[in-house]
């Protein structure tokens, strides 16, 4: 099933912003909701993924009502 949505650039070890063993996000003073409830620990082994965040998060990108807002920072993005 394909969300089209926008996310950071994806990497072989999982999150880009995951930096030896840490967030650089952190210093950076920003964590985006995704990023602060998720666990660097998940694998294929032990996802559930009708209960992933992930899936749960993209969920809202098919919420008409966030529409706008998608419009909003794909404009941003754009610049």
């Amino acid at each position: 099933y394909i969300v089209p949505m926008v996310q950071a650039k994806q990497e072989a070890g999982g999150c880009t912003f995951f930096q030896d063993g840490l967030c650089e996000l952190h210093a950076a003073g920003l964590k985006p909701t995704e990023g602060r409830l998720s666990h660097h620990t998940i694998t294929m082994e032990n996802l559930k993924f009708g209960m992933s965040l992930s899936w749960n998060v993209a969920k809202e990108w098919l919420d008409e009502r966030n529409f706008d807002t998608i419009r909003e920072i794909v404009r941003i993005m754009g610049k």
